[in-house]
């Protein structure tokens, strides 16, 4: 796993703003224990479940099924947009490759079948909507980050 991944926990916290000792007891285990995890050991889902809350990054969860799942490689990538304006960007790329893809499908699937001679508009198709469904994962994941960042602490109970 690479530093930058191992890391997505202690990245997270210090954006949140909050120390070891203060999250620990928000996620329900010892400060040595969320060191492992800031440090490469793999931590549970439900511990993850917690940090998304407490640290209020739920693109945390996304980050942490992408980087320690087998199957988070088949997961659209994902970009952080810094401003407002990153996340609207993204929308408005998406939409135009959207549009773009939908031309595709009407022209390939006018006649009702996919023929091996349309194979290659089709992987442009695949690949504009995989692009298209990173950049909306990741406007969503910057909204809700936003948001989530505005509510109040959870209780430690």
């Amino acid at each position: 796993m690479s530093k930058d991944c191992r890391n997505i926990y202690r990245i997270s916290r210090e954006l949140a703003g909050m120390t070891q000792e203060r999250v620990a007891p928000f996620l329900g285990c010892a400060v040595r224990t969320l060191s492992d995890y800031e440090n490469g050991t793999h931590p549970p889902d439900d511990i993850v479940r917690q940090m998304v809350k407490v640290y209020r990054i739920p693109a945390l969860a996304y980050w942490h099924f992408k980087a320690n799942e087998h199957l988070g490689e088949y997961l659209p990538d994902v970009y952080e947009p810094q401003t407002c304006g990153d996340m609207g960007f993204l929308v408005v790329l998406s939409s135009d490759d959207l549009e773009e893809a939908l031309m595709i499908v009407k022209e390939v699937l006018a006649d009702g079948r996919i023929d091996p001679s349309e194979h290659g508009n089709m992987r442009r198709c695949a690949s504009l909507l995989r692009a298209v469904a990173g950049r909306l994962i990741s406007a969503a994941l910057y909204v809700e980050t936003e948001i989530a960042q505005n509510d109040d602490l959870p209780d430690a109970s």
